[in-house]
């Protein structure tokens, strides 16, 4: 059951560390951009 957990508590890690990365991407971008200018 531990084990069960901790796979689980992973993957929902892993999904919100890609979602922050993605957020940061997408900043980052919007920065340059906006430096571009």
């Amino acid at each position: 059951m531990d084990q069960q957990f901790t796979i689980q508590t992973n993957s929902t890690f892993r999904e919100f560390y890609t979602y922050l990365t993605g957020m940061n991407l997408q900043t980052l971008s919007f920065i340059i951009i906006s430096l571009k200018d």
